[in-house]
């Protein structure tokens, strides 16, 4: 009887984990005919991507709505995604950008004069497979310890915002047998060829694993490798544990990174997972928190390539938490703190499942620090976002603005779990924190909004905030410089 307890306990652990992931949109408007004149950015208005690479042609909005707050106050930028500063612009106002390819984006209470300003790239609409098998496991000689690795791209720092615990849970589901009963788990999660034993002997495998990528370059690909004891799993799932509980049991002891080049093919590639081991604990302390949320630590590897992360574990309250590690000095490492509702998981759909409060902070931090408390959900009407803003944490945290961000969303039942992904369509970036913040009323051809699209939109606010009160640039540096995050969201119906 026992032996049917462990299907379920791992079919729980991780398709509660499944959310919703980033999809691709559709095209936007073709750009207009771009003007001729090559001008200079220091006294230019200055497009560009995140990599810093101009974008041409791009439409530019200077004010919250088309003739407002001067007269043909709409402009394309020339070749090298210039626009020379209008001497009619006078007054601060919201700035708003779009192009072919990108994230429309709106730059609120922009002060007249020159600047750079980027936009997020959207992903290409068709995405490819990337499948293998993980190699380098250890020798098996232990019956009631089960092997399983994650394969999942590397966070990027500039989407800390949009994180969810889908960035490294596959959307789709496989399924095979123990014991006859069927296993769900995330197509990304490899279970090399094994005997295991709980009362009886029983063979544990699904080699091979598999996720869908955008066709959008390189992709730094990271693959962990974790052993759990099969009695540990069972108990938990005797007592009720929660999510957050049962990840503790997890142990990861080694990964890999690997550079993939993903074209317009699907690509089958096996990924050694033992490149690197994790055998050092980092012994860390939680905040106080409020006993209604929960803790989830991750530690990662910060490399320019992006987050790599290296081991996941809950904490309670005060409570101490040790996390695996490469190096007792961290000094390449960081600890991203993600609070969250209890009751909160991956299989709760609609705009509860994005509330949270993110803080990101050197390793060497043997004290967790206080977050941000968490955003109550906000409202939209007549073209304005109120939310209210929480009270003062007991650090200082500097503010840092509000990102807003609109996204279409679908989603689809899997196994029995909701499963949600979302499209953006335009970036709002505030550099103020205010409870009301009002949107431009965007012309046709800057905006990739469907008013006739059947998919609800869900509008998501993040309050930002960092430890000093030098910010950078708004927009998209801002959002990988910051280091606190509260999120919540409302969907429009």
């Amino acid at each position: 009887m026992k032996l049917n307890h462990y299907p379920v306990t791992l079919f729980a652990i991780f398709s509660l984990l499944i959310a919703n992931c980033t999809q691709s949109p559709s095209s936007q408007v073709a750009p207009s005919k771009p003007e001729t004149k090559i001008l200079e950015s220091s006294t230019a208005i200055s497009i560009q991507d995140t990599e810093g690479a101009a974008i041409a042609n791009a439409q530019i909005l200077i004010g919250d709505s088309l003739n407002s707050p001067f007269s043909n106050n709409l402009y394309t930028a020339d070749a090298k995604g210039l626009v020379a500063v209008p001497t009619d612009w006078t007054t601060t106002t919201s700035l708003n950008i779009s192009a072919n390819g990108y994230i429309t984006a709106s730059y609120l209470h922009t002060a007249p004069g020159a600047g750079i300003f980027k936009l997020r790239k959207q992903n290409l609409s068709k995405s490819v497979e990337y499948s293998g098998s993980t190699i380098g496991y250890p020798p098996f000689d232990d019956y009631s310890q089960a092997h399983i690795s994650l394969v999942f791209e590397a966070l990027k720092k500039s989407e800390l915002a949009n994180f969810s615990l889908s960035q490294m849970i596959s959307p789709e589901i496989d399924t095979f047998s123990v014991f006859g009963s069927k296993v769900s788990v995330p197509s990304n999660l490899a279970i090399p060829d094994q005997i295991l034993a709980y009362i009886l002997p029983f063979r544990f495998s699904k080699p091979n694993f598999h996720l869908p990528l955008p066709v959008q370059s390189d992709h730094v690909m990271v693959g962990l490798h974790a052993q759990f004891a099969v009695a540990d799993l069972v108990k938990g799932s005797q007592n009720k544990a929660s999510i957050f509980e049962m990840i503790n049991y997890f142990n990861f002891t080694s990964f890999s990174q690997q550079l993939q080049h993903i074209d317009s093919s699907d690509v089958s590639r096996d990924l050694d997972i033992s490149s690197q081991q994790l055998y050092l604990k980092n012994h860390l302390q939680a905040q106080k928190f409020d006993p209604s949320l929960s803790l989830l630590v991750i530690s990662c590897l910060d490399q320019n390539s992006g987050m790599l992360p290296l081991d996941i574990k809950s904490g309670a309250s005060g409570g101490s938490i040790d996390v695996n590690t490469l190096s007792s000095k961290h000094s390449s490492e960081k600890i991203i703190g993600v609070l969250k509702p209890q009751n909160s998981s991956s299989g709760v759909s609609g705009a509860a499942q994005e509330l949270m409060s993110i803080a990101v902070h050197d390793a060497s931090d043997s004290v967790l620090p206080d977050q941000l408390n968490m955003l109550s959900a906000p409202s939209f009407s007549s073209n304005t976002i109120k939310q209210t803003l929480p009270t003062a944490t007991a650090s200082k945290i500097a503010q840092a603005g509000i990102y807003y961000s609109l996204n279409a969303v679908t989603s689809e039942s899997i196994a029995g779990v909701v499963i949600e992904s979302k499209t953006p369509l335009w970036d709002v970036y505030n550099p103020n924190w205010e409870e009301l913040a009002s949107l431009p009323n965007l012309p046709s051809q800057m905006t990739t909004l469907n008013p006739n699209a059947t998919s609800p939109h869900r509008w998501i606010v993040n309050l930002l905030g960092q430890d000093h009160s030098e910010v950078s640039g708004l927009g998209p540096d801002r959002l990988k410089s910051v280091n606190y995050f509260s999120k919540a969201a409302i969907d429009l119906k």
